[in-house]
């Protein structure tokens, strides 16, 4: 059976103060702490996630909410619809035409909102409280740590030089990925939809420049893009230490079936034209009898709502425990991280 990770209470407390400050949610809003697993069924117009569905704007600040006169019924459908369909919101979600000033005052682990603070103010919170997780499962060392100085020099190396088109990596999934290979040290890595190579610095960041703390044998970075790939090459030009690191432009189902060589560490990120995220499972069965054992599979992208059809059957695979000794789900952000270990 897999764990389920879920933000201790100093990394919600942290999410639902930035929530209020923001104008999210109400002054006196409390977390449902009995209600880890449900979805929320009031929608008020102020919500930051009934905002951003209904394209009015995104993400936004408290000064930016403005008190609301009226309201376009058809807006509102549209939103709801979006919402529900992306797993955010119960199907029988209302919206309350009553009280178009009032934010919502109660937050619930799955909402929309409240995870997208979460993963953008929670990282140092969480990484600890998954460093703990790992230890007390016995999944690593009891003395395993990740140097904080070195993944701090890393972000401020990296932030303002790297060429980043998009992503949607948050600080707590970038802290977590540091972590995670800071305690793992993997000597083979393989990467499978690495885009511009930002969100595969972190997978391979503790043996990178400024935050190197070990010596890698080999990481490579498979991408079908071929700008993408020369973009992550550019972006790691400007570090040290990366001999190790290779980015080739190729299909990713197509490298994974004719590599031959082991690795120790494999992380997916990638997407295929007609099955989405679906790729995932095809892609690790390419290297499954190349992944070491006691090597660990990250996959990104895990607990997204809007992938999850596409990806149950990858995660029935690595659940299974005649594949997997192990397999952990970190819902820290809105996109999630599975990391199954072999």
């Amino acid at each position: 059976m897999s764990i389920i990770f879920r933000a201790e209470q100093r990394a919600i407390e942290k999410a639902m103060q930035k929530l209020k400050e923001h104008g999210g949610i109400s002054d006196g809003a409390t977390f449902q702490y009995d209600k880890i697993n449900d979805l929320r069924r009031e929608i008020h117009y102020k919500d930051f996630d009934f905002l951003h569905m209904a394209q009015i704007k995104p993400i936004i600040s408290k000064n930016d909410v403005t008190n609301i006169v009226s309201i376009d019924k058809e807006l509102v459908e549209i939103a709801l619809d979006r919402l529900k369909g992306q797993g955010f919101i119960s199907e029988d979600a209302f919206f309350d035409y009553e009280n178009l000033n009032k934010p919502s005052d109660k937050v619930y682990y799955r909402d929309f909102h409240f995870q997208y603070y979460l993963g953008e103010y929670g990282d140092e919170e969480i990484t600890e409280s998954s460093l703990e997780l790992l230890k007390r499962n016995n999944l690593i060392s009891n003395n395993a740590k990740y140097s904080l100085q070195a993944y701090n020099s890393l972000q401020k190396e990296v932030k303002p030089n790297f060429k980043i088109p998009d992503t949607a990596f948050s600080p707590s999934m970038e802290r977590l990925l540091y972590m995670l290979s800071s305690v793992k040290k993997p000597e083979r890595t393989v990467g499978l939809g690495t885009f511009c190579g930002y969100t595969y610095l972190w997978v391979i960041g503790a043996s990178c420049s400024t935050g190197k703390i070990y010596n890698a044998e080999k990481a490579y970075g498979i991408d079908i893009d071929k700008d993408s790939t020369n973009t992550a090459k550019e972006n790691f030009k400007k570090l040290t230490d990366v001999e190790h690191v290779e980015f080739i432009a190729e299909d990713a189902y197509v490298f994974s079936n004719n590599i031959n060589e082991e690795f120790d560490y494999i992380y997916l990120d990638a997407d295929a034209k007609d099955i989405g995220k679906g790729i995932y499972l095809p892609l690790l069965k390419n290297l499954y009898s190349k992944l070491k054992k006691g090597g660990w599979v990250l996959a990104h992208d895990t607990t997204l709502p809007a992938f999850k059809d596409q990806l149950d059957q990858y995660l029935d695979f690595v659940r299974d425990k005649n594949n997997f000794i192990e397999s952990i789900s970190f819902k820290i952000d809105l996109f999630g991280l599975e990391l199954s270990i072999k």
